[in-house]
């Protein structure tokens, strides 16, 4: 039987908790395992997550000192025990038919990440729409283009294995994670659900606006990181460090690369060359 655990960072986000786990309660498809990251509170948030986990048997509760979203991730991600691992942000709702839609998605497509579209509510409203395709999701993340939006993805842990959210990182360490397990394996199976299946909370406190000016710092550190894997020369990713994805010789290795792992031009309808993070709706 196919067994779904759910991840849940949490810090200080007490008004938006009960709405969130509400949501993630009343899926069609439950969840067979809720681990929750409380990285270090201030608020009453550890106190709500501590009411809901006396009455529903599958919440799991690890609390913590604050080390930041990617430590918090990572730790309850080696705790989910589930075929399938659902990522979702404190301060979300989840469409109630997210998880069964995705997992018949994932099954029938044979896919090992999948993301979906998205609503935006709060400072702003809108939907926004992502890629489907695996070739097109793989050409943007060699392109900065949209990929594929963190708190929807749902993954196949065993397609995950070691691999970790940068603890280094305070931003585009999302866009890292997935860039790794792209170098690692080419071969991975993406794809997003052009529905909206979660609704995505935007409000003044979010890391992804105080801290956008570190996100082009960070994107560069991840592909000179991650770039002499797939054996392609790190340095010319630092050609064009305003926008790397414009240098004309990082277009051309990519390209080539891109070829041989199946993503040939022909195959991707091209996205706006844009940091995914940058482009964040928060």
């Amino acid at each position: 039987m196919t067994r779904l655990s759910v991840l849940l960072p949490v810090y200080n986000a007490a008004p938006y908790l009960t709405e969130s786990l509400n949501s993630l309660l009343a899926q069609t498809r439950p969840a067979d395992q809720i681990v929750i990251v409380n990285d270090g509170s201030t608020d009453h948030s550890l106190d709500l997550l501590q009411q809901f986990m006396r009455r529903e048997p599958r919440i799991q509760i690890i609390d913590q000192k604050n080390q930041g979203v990617s430590v918090a991730r990572n730790r309850g991600l080696a705790l989910c025990e589930g075929d399938f691992v659902a990522l979702m942000d404190a301060d979300d709702i989840c469409h109630p038919n997210r998880f069964s839609v995705q997992l018949e998605t994932m099954q029938r497509k044979r896919l090992d990440l999948c993301g979906s579209w998205m609503r935006t509510f709060g400072n702003k409203n809108r939907e926004l729409r992502y890629p489907c395709g695996d070739a097109e999701l793989k050409w943007n993340i060699l392109y900065l283009g949209r990929t594929l939006p963190n708190p929807t993805v749902m993954m196949r842990r065993q397609a995950v294995g070691i691999t970790r959210y940068r603890e280094d990182l305070h931003f585009a360490e999302d866009f890292g994670f997935f860039l790794e397990l792209l170098m690692k394996n080419p071969q991975i199976r993406m794809g997003n659900i052009p529905k909206t299946l979660l609704h995505y909370r935007t409000h003044t406190g979010q890391a992804s606006k105080n801290l956008k000016d570190q996100n082009q710092r960070n994107i560069i550190t991840l592909f000179n990181d991650q770039l002499p894997s797939a054996n392609i020369d790190a340095t010319l990713y630092g050609m064009a460090e305003q926008n790397p994805s414009d240098s004309i010789t990082t277009k051309v290795v990519f390209t080539v690369y891109a070829s041989s792992i199946g993503v040939a031009a022909a195959t991707y309808r091209r996205s706006p060359t844009v940091c995914p993070t940058l482009e964040s709706p928060r």
